[in-house]
């Protein structure tokens, strides 16, 4: 049996013990985070095999190898290999939206330039634009707005004027934020030293480790 224990100095002031073991075939990964305590996808142990930068404690580019290793062969190749080509799938359906969308623009530009002319209006269009997303009523006040996360546990925010909210386990910690637009916004915790963003229109949690689709 191989096994090799580390930690991951995650969001929590306490780092996360992680242990990651081949017996035979058998490939078992276990970290003590609050997801990996609830037997659910854990960031802390998949970013060694995806080459993921984090902030290792007792891990070393030599230990990261030999974990990586262990993967062909074992009992989890099968199901990697095809998480892994669901994410490509999910990369090339983001491109396309993406040029979808510029599409809509194009179309968009299009649509305003003929009404200048035939409202024989002489002003840059880029401006005619910016206006049409200055008008009263189109920019949204999210105050109040909610989202829940789930991480193997669930967190809910709620966004307050200059400040969110966080609801865990029955308990409400408030956090300072920095507005991004009328809907991002930046979250900051006394005991994380990266950068949370909150977008409560798309309903989407991003940090250092990657990014969650909430409700």
């Amino acid at each position: 049996m191989k096994e090799i224990s580390y930690q991951v100095q995650g969001s929590a002031a306490q780092p996360y013990n992680i242990t990651i073991s081949l017996n035979g075939t058998n490939l078992k990964c276990i970290c003590d985070c609050p997801a990996g305590s609830m037997g659910v996808h854990c960031k802390h142990w998949m970013s060694v095999f995806e080459g993921k930068k984090q902030k290792y404690i007792g891990l070393d580019d030599s230990q990261i190898n030999e974990i990586k290793s262990w993967l062909p062969g074992s009992d989890l190749e099968e199901a990697w290999i095809e998480l892994e080509e669901i994410k490509k799938q999910e990369a090339d359906i983001k491109k396309e939206i993406a040029a979808k969308k510029k599409a809509v623009l194009q179309k968009f530009k299009t649509v305003m330039k003929k009404w200048m002319i035939k409202n024989k209006l002489n002003i840059p269009l880029v401006a005619l634009i910016a206006m049409s997303f200055s008008i009263p009523g189109f920019t949204k006040d999210y105050t109040g707005a909610t989202m829940t996360c789930t991480f193997g546990y669930t967190v809910k925010y709620t966004l307050l004027p200059n400040r969110i909210k966080e609801t865990f386990n029955g308990s409400d910690y408030y956090y300072s934020a920095t507005k991004i637009n009328d809907h991002t916004f930046i979250m900051k915790k006394k005991n994380n030293g990266g950068q949370t963003v909150l977008n409560f229109k798309d309903k989407t949690y991003k940090d250092n480790f990657g990014k969650d689709k909430c409700t």
